[in-house]
């Protein structure tokens, strides 16, 4: 094994740090998803008596949810991203591939949760997530379970009686990210998307940079993070407008917190990246050196 020999590697803030602030993110995002229903200026019990129906007897809730449900499980993978980066040694691409999914998951969440929207528009995004996962499950079937066929066709009766809902595009998930997250949103989202495809060059790029113990390495870990809790942070905060109608202090300070994390993450880029390119370089040689064939 050829050891390679460089000098002392400029400094870059602690990836504990960053696994530290996953945890506090998810925490938050798992109280704000708990926190009573609530629908601005609308009963929602009474809203589900009268638009209800037998087959599909909670809309409302049913959308109040869903918000609550897609925020529970963003704040699932926030977690675990906190919980890989606090190991002794962090994990390689699961990080990467957790952080886009708590992107979705938040943004979904995020969608449905818009405290600006009406009743009647929350419930044609709920049909519009509804509609596109049971398409995506397959529930048009015949030979799908009975169970799940009649929840799907009593679903559709109910929506095909909901004349007065306005018409909604499907929504674009990048876009919504794009939208929630703007700092950071539609790049990040692509960027990621080798770690969830297991492209060649994104796989080679992280194990070596593990290897070579590359700052770049540790810099994509921490903007991995950043993507993932400011997408958490967006959707606990209109939640809690949504439900409370404010936010709440635990929720704000997170958001400072992010921002300082990140100025710390951008303050070290432009003096760290070069020492990256002289131990590729180093690592290069030496492999060359003990394999001069190659």
């Amino acid at each position: 094994m050829v050891e390679v020999m460089i000098g002392p590697q400029p400094e870059v803030p602690d990836i504990r740090t960053a696994g530290e602030f996953c945890l506090m993110v998810s925490s938050a995002m798992s109280r704000v998803a708990n926190i009573d229903y609530a629908e601005p200026h609308v009963d929602i019990h009474s809203f589900d008596l009268e638009r209800g129906t037998t087959e599909f007897p909670d809309p409302l809730l049913t959308t109040h949810r869903l918000g609550k449900f897609y925020l529970l499980c963003g704040g699932d993978f926030v977690h675990t991203i906190g919980l890989s980066l606090l190991e002794e040694q962090p994990k390689v691409v699961s990080p990467a591939v957790l952080a886009r999914s708590a992107a979705e998951y938040s943004s979904r969440s995020w969608y449905i949760s818009d405290p600006e929207d009406t009743v009647d528009t929350r419930l044609a995004k709920m049909i519009k997530l509804v509609g596109s996962g049971l398409a995506e499950a397959g529930f048009s079937d015949p030979r799908l379970d009975p169970v799940d066929a009649q929840f799907a066709s009593g679903f559709n009766r109910w929506v095909s009686q909901q004349k007065q809902l306005p018409k909604l595009p499907k929504p674009n998930y990048k876009k919504l990210i794009e939208l929630m997250v703007p700092e950071i949103g539609g790049q990040e989202y692509d960027a990621l998307s080798g770690y969830v495809h297991a492209s060649a060059v994104t796989v080679i790029g992280a194990v070596i940079g593990v290897q070579l113990e590359l700052n770049s390495r540790r810099l994509n870990a921490w903007k991995q993070v950043a993507f993932a809790t400011l997408g958490g942070i967006s959707a606990a905060s209109r939640m809690e407008l949504l439900r409370t109608g404010s936010v709440s202090q635990e929720v704000s300070e997170l958001s400072s917190a992010w921002r300082q994390l990140v100025h710390s993450y951008e303050s070290v880029i432009d003096r760290v990246l070069p020492s990256d390119g002289a131990r590729i370089a180093e690592a290069d040689r030496a492999f060359r050196d003990q394999f001069p064939d190659s």
